[in-house]
């Protein structure tokens, strides 16, 4: 079971990009210097990600076995990673009078906080992050 309350500063650690390729998301700093972490990734050459750490951030890391849901649950959580709007883009024109209520359904599903419009001169752009 993942903690749901980790502190800001070790989520702060690794960046959305970092935290969603090794697979890892960090909890707890030891007294001895060592950042217990997350993962569970069967598939996951965990040695060389403790290796890698070690190397960029001079952290020793011990992983932490949890369910692989949960982890991508967590993941999504408290790694969010910006998203473009794309999904029912096909079906969102702006002539489209729900076109609004359609944004802000597909903003919640991602559990985003932002929506960003960006316009062109024959187009307009829009991405949902955060």
């Amino acid at each position: 079971m993942i903690n749901s309350h980790i502190p800001t500063e070790l989520i702060q650690l690794f960046s959305s990009k970092e935290a969603t390729n090794y697979r890892i998301i960090p909890f707890e700093m030891k007294e001895d210097n060592i950042l217990k972490c997350y993962g569970g990734e069967e598939n996951m050459d965990y040695e060389k990600i403790i290796q890698e750490i070690a190397i960029i951030y001079d952290l020793n890391i011990a992983i932490v076995p949890v369910d692989v849901q949960d982890l991508e649950k967590a993941l999504n959580s408290y790694y969010r990673q910006d998203r473009t709007f794309s999904s029912n883009a096909q079906s969102l024109n702006i002539g489209n009078s729900d076109f609004v209520g359609k944004l802000i359904e597909e903003a919640d599903t991602l559990k985003s906080s932002d929506i960003h419009f960006e316009p062109y001169e024959k187009k307009n752009a829009v991405s949902v992050s955060g």
